[in-house]
């Protein structure tokens, strides 16, 4: 603390005067903030309260020792006033701006998922793309056991048959002998393995009929992007209510909020991928049973838990006062009304 810079005891003491001699609105005099934003954001108001009591006091005090008149101890508060003022302004500018920039990466992500789902729902043959999904998750299996090395060994290629076998294909449908291990690459194992998957596929189409194969796979893909979906939002929220922490470490919260929320959204789309390729392949149906959609995402009322399930959202209670008027818009006070839809 500076010599001379008063107490906050000293300041309180000096603030009553303050007021009453400048003729100061409370809101004004406490910074910028009027109510409302002290409510919205108690610390901020709380600390610009404090800072300004204790550099308006001090001013005051300082110009007193200086015997400078009462105008001049005006002007000095008032420019005080002033540059605390545009001080918070720009904050608060700031913070409406970021919000705005956070929305807008939902607002992007929202519009890629929406669209290709709508095109989904008004019937778009959507079998290329389910191939293309398969394709690329059989071609991530082999990737991933490969490693960069040019060949497989016995044990390895063991374990990547199984993790194929009886998701896109039936066991033993593809054997590989040790002879073969030696001369096989890495395309070499994923033309054979969705070579397998896709007559697999073929065959199951032929058996349920292509007609009924087109609507299940629309239905499949539309409940798989709805469940993820309401897992991103969740996901997204909570990225946001941490992300202004970032700025502790020099980092630009909207900057990193952009990049993490795309990688994010990328993770999901191709979690999406491999879950509808997935349950296609494993999915059976009863004979002369139809296939319906299923409504899964209802707005903000559901919400969808890690396993998969999903949970109702509480919903909202309105908390109605005794003396308040009546929400069901008879006139009465809630205790005089008799309604039964807010008296239950």
């Amino acid at each position: 603390m500076r010599k001379g810079r008063p107490t906050m005891s000293e300041a309180f003491r000096i603030e009553h005067d303050i007021i009453g001699e400048m003729h100061i609105p409370q809101d004004v005099y406490y910074g910028i903030h009027s109510v409302r934003a002290a409510e919205n954001f108690p610390i901020t108001g709380q600390r610009l309260q404090r800072d300004m009591i204790v550099s308006i006091a001090w001013i005051k005090k300082a110009c007193a020792r200086a015997n400078l008149a009462a105008g001049t101890i005006r002007q000095e508060v008032s420019r005080a006033i002033e540059q605390a003022q545009t001080t918070v302004e720009s904050r608060n500018f700031q913070t409406r701006k970021s919000v705005l920039e956070y929305d807008d990466v939902m607002n992007k992500q929202r519009e890629i998922i929406y669209g290709q789902r709508k095109q989904v729902l008004d019937g778009m043959d959507v079998k290329d793309i389910i191939m293309n999904m398969m394709n690329g998750a059989i071609a991530n299996l082999v990737h991933a056991a490969f490693l960069g090395s040019e060949h497989l060994d016995m044990a390895s290629c063991r374990d990547l048959l199984r993790s194929v076998e009886g998701v896109y294909f039936p066991k033993y449908t593809v054997k590989v002998d040790e002879a073969q291990l030696k001369t096989m690459t890495q395309q070499d194992f994923t033309d054979l393995f969705t070579a397998a998957a896709a007559d697999y596929y073929a065959k199951k189409e032929a058996e349920i009929t292509p007609p009924v194969m087109r609507e299940l796979e629309r239905v499949i893909l539309l409940r798989v992007v709805d469940e993820y979906w309401m897992e991103h939002i969740d996901a997204m929220q909570d990225l946001r209510q941490g992300i202004r922490l970032r700025a502790y470490a020099q980092t630009n919260p909207v900057d990193a909020y952009k990049k993490e929320s795309l990688e994010m959204f990328e993770e999901m789309i191709d979690a999406m991928k491999e879950e509808t390729v997935r349950r296609l392949y494993s999915v059976r149906l009863r004979q002369n049973e139809e296939v319906k959609r299923e409504r899964v995402a209802s707005g903000m009322t559901e919400n969808v838990g890690g396993d998969g399930t999903v949970k109702k959202r509480p919903t909202k209670v309105v908390k109605v006062g005794r003396n308040d008027l009546c929400p069901c818009g008879s006139g009465l006070k809630w205790k005089k009304c008799t309604c039964k839809e807010y008296h239950s």
